[in-house]
């Protein structure tokens, strides 16, 4: 079985809600599903392999999409850096995914 775990968070990070996003890609992957955490290729500070940040086992793939991430630049209005990058993720994924032999889509928004 694959599944395709899609989501626009920044992986690594600090906060709470990547850490259960790559404790269940773990759990799925240890089921013997093939799992595949698509994420934004953003800018961040964590430089750390995400399965050694959070000591995880590697049964399941990681891949990082492009993106027009205007967060980083303090000229970009916030509001619209978010929606510009929101966009262009939502675009990457479909693209992404489109035409692959998928059994399950898992979609989550922080």
């Amino acid at each position: 079985m694959k599944i395709v775990y899609v989501t626009n968070s920044r992986i690594p990070t600090e906060k709470a809600h990547g850490f259960q996003i790559i404790k269940m890609c773990e759990a799925l992957g240890k089921t013997g599903a093939r799992v595949e955490l698509v994420v934004p290729n953003r800018k961040n500070t964590i430089i750390d392999d995400p399965f050694e940040y959070w000591q995880v086992e590697r049964v399941f793939s990681i891949k990082k999409i492009m993106v027009l991430d205007l967060l980083p630049f303090p000229y970009v209005p916030k509001r619209l850096a978010f929606f510009i990058e929101s966009t262009s993720f939502f675009l990457s994924a479909i693209l992404f995914i489109r035409g692959k032999p998928i059994d399950y889509i898992y979609l989550r928004d922080k």
